[in-house]
């Protein structure tokens, strides 16, 4: 992501963010302080955060009740990648396309949502990369 893209603590989407986040705790069962599932997912020295699912804008991808676990680090965006975007309604996952002119597009699963463009000083701003998603059993 470009130096003038990236979010600075003073902006708003930012104190969004931190205000939602739930840390992952980082101990084993045996108390061990690293991640071990994450660590061989190769996330074990990037901070992590979880949020649940709500509605169905990702369905059937994810599902209202699933807990998303992301990093905080979202430095290199992927056509196609699946991101957590923060907005005014909180933090949302993302499907993200990239299109050739370097511009990115928030890209719901669910047909009936729409795609959103995504506007560096207007928001949603990109805030994580998911990592693993917890899902909830019926």
């Amino acid at each position: 992501m470009d130096d003038d893209r990236r979010r600075s603590r003073s902006d708003p989407y930012e104190q969004v963010v931190e205000g939602l986040l739930r840390p992952v705790p980082h101990l084993d069962a045996a108390g061990s302080p690293h991640p071990p599932l994450l660590a061989l997912a190769g996330f074990d020295d990037e901070p992590v955060s979880s949020f649940e699912v709500i509605g169905d804008s990702m369905h059937p991808d994810l599902n209202a009740g699933d807990l998303v676990i992301f990093s905080l680090n979202s430095a290199n965006i992927e056509d196609g990648g699946l991101y957590v975007l923060a907005g005014r309604g909180g933090l949302t996952p993302r499907r993200i396309q990239v299109l050739s002119d370097g511009r990115h597009l928030a890209v719901p699963t669910n047909p009936a949502y729409g795609r959103e463009p995504l506007d560096p000083k207007a928001g949603p701003a990109i805030v994580g990369t998911v990592v693993a998603v917890v899902r909830r059993t019926p």
